[in-house]
């Protein structure tokens, strides 16, 4: 499954020093923003889950360096919409987070859940190491 929504807004980040009421307004508005894309692109109700796999890509709205622990502090209220649209509790994610230099203003998020993709991704890095003795 896979959706693409907004990079976080600035009032998201825990560095932001906006009243609490606007944080909590925004926050509002973005969690159901998020929930109706998952919704729109097909996400539903999941039966049953131990963990899911929650890759997430970021590409930043602009070249202002990014401190990675708050971009991804500040994708609450976007995994709080996800875990509704697929009516789960958010406990169950196993995040992955990706940080990209292009521009973008948006996260792309891909769930399964398997960890298909790490797997595939170290046996892809260990055949590109070079061997002991070459």
């Amino acid at each position: 499954m896979q959706v693409i929504v907004p990079y976080p807004p600035r009032e998201l980040n825990p560095n932001s020093h906006c009243h609490w009421r606007v944080k909590a307004k925004v926050g509002k508005n973005y969690k159901r923003d998020v929930f109706y894309l998952c919704r729109l692109v097909g996400f539903t109700a999941l039966e049953k889950c131990e963990k899911l796999h929650v890759w997430l890509d970021f590409f930043p709205p602009n070249k202002h360096d990014r401190d990675q622990d708050n971009a991804l502090a500040s994708c609450k209220h976007m995994l709080d919409g996800i875990a509704e649209a697929l009516k789960i509790d958010d406990q169950h994610f196993v995040l992955h987070p990706f940080f990209h230099d292009e521009i973008g203003g948006k996260v792309v998020v891909n769930i399964g859940e398997n960890e298909g993709n790490c797997a595939n991704l170290a046996e892809a890095l260990n055949q590109s190491l070079p061997k002991e003795g070459d």
